[in-house]
């Protein structure tokens, strides 16, 4: 049940980093589509100046929160991993435990 629980975590945190690696890859598409809208020849320098200004701050802090975000759920996945891996050698000492215990019956039953 350990293993079974360590596993589900791992499972869910990889999804969690791939959903952030994938945010994170369209806003920094999105970033440069915008930065291309606005240095366009035909967009007022208006339009330019307010992306400069105020969008591409906004969308370059939201990049940057979705870079840290994913920094954790790595550093989370790799906890997870360990974990698993921890439950999963516990409970190969307790099969090996097990099968030494059943040999062990089976000599003294044999006598």
């Amino acid at each position: 049940e350990a293993v079974a629980r360590a596993n589900q975590r791992v499972s869910d945190v990889r999804t969690r980093v791939i959903q952030l690696e994938d945010a994170r890859h369209h806003k920094a598409r999105d970033i440069e589509r915008d930065k291309a809208v606005a240095n366009r020849s035909d967009t007022s320098p208006n339009s330019q100046q307010e992306f400069e200004e105020v969008v591409f701050p906004r969308l370059k802090s939201e990049l940057e929160l979705l870079q840290k975000q994913e920094q954790q759920a790595q550093a989370e996945q790799a906890e997870a991993e360990q974990h698993l891996r921890d439950e999963q050698m516990k409970l190969e000492e307790l099969n090996d435990l097990l099968d030494r215990y059943n040999t062990a019956l089976e000599q003294v039953g044999r006598k």
